[in-house]
Order: C-alpha cells, then sequence, then structure tokens
C-alpha cells in the first residue's frame, strides 16, 4: 500500500509519510524538551528505563498479536514462533520491529 503522493525532486522519490512522520517526532521531542525545562524530571533514571523496557516488549508483543489477527487463517495454518514474528502489519511502524506502530495505536 502506498501514501497518497511521494515529492519528487529530480530524479528523487521523497516518500511523504517518511518526511511527516520525521516532522512529528521532531515536534514532539521539542515539545517534551520544553515541557520538561519548564517542570523539571520527575521520573527516576532507574524508573525510565523500566518504562521504556515495558514499552518496547508491550509494543513488540501488541504489534504481534495485532498482526496474527489481521489475517487467522493465515496464522492459525501456520503456527509456529517465527511465523508469527515475521508477520507483518498493515500499518508499518519504523524503530524497533513494528513496535512504535502499536503504540501510536
Amino acid at each position: 500500500m502506498a501514501f497518497p503522493f511521494d515529492l519528487h525532486v529530480g530524479s528523487w522519490v521523497i516518500s511523504t509519510h517518511l518526511v511527516l512522520d520525521i516532522v512529528a517526532f521532531v515536534a514532539a521531542i521539542i515539545y517534551y524538551i520544553r515541557l520538561r525545562s519548564k517542570s523539571g524530571d520527575v521520573i527516576s533514571l532507574e524508573n525510565r528505563l523500566d518504562l521504556i523496557i515495558g514499552a518496547i516488549i508491550g509494543a513488540l508483543i501488541g504489534s504481534r498479536l495485532l498482526a496474527s489477527f489481521e489475517d487467522v487463517k493465515y496464522t492459525m495454518t501456520n503456527l509456529s514462533l517465527l511465523v508469527v514474528f515475521a508477520q507483518q502489519t498493515i500499518i508499518r511502524g519504523s524503530g524497533f520491529p513494528r513496535g512504535s506502530a502499536a503504540m501510536t495505536i
């Protein structure tokens, strides 16, 4: 599935989806830094690492479950750990294996 349109600069084709994703992440980081500078950091480093690890694991498991439910017939006929972790959702995220997409939902 392709995004509705791409930017054509000379012979290069630039994915507008990629550009908009980057703009969204940069805007979120800038907003986070501004909020953090005003209110200070209330989460300790140990708790922050636990939250990040939990988010990564949750996103990984959630994205695999979502992919399994998109084509239940295929998943049930080819049921194995390798098949479950190799499936991709129609919501393809970036970063960790399809994890950011699941976190977005």
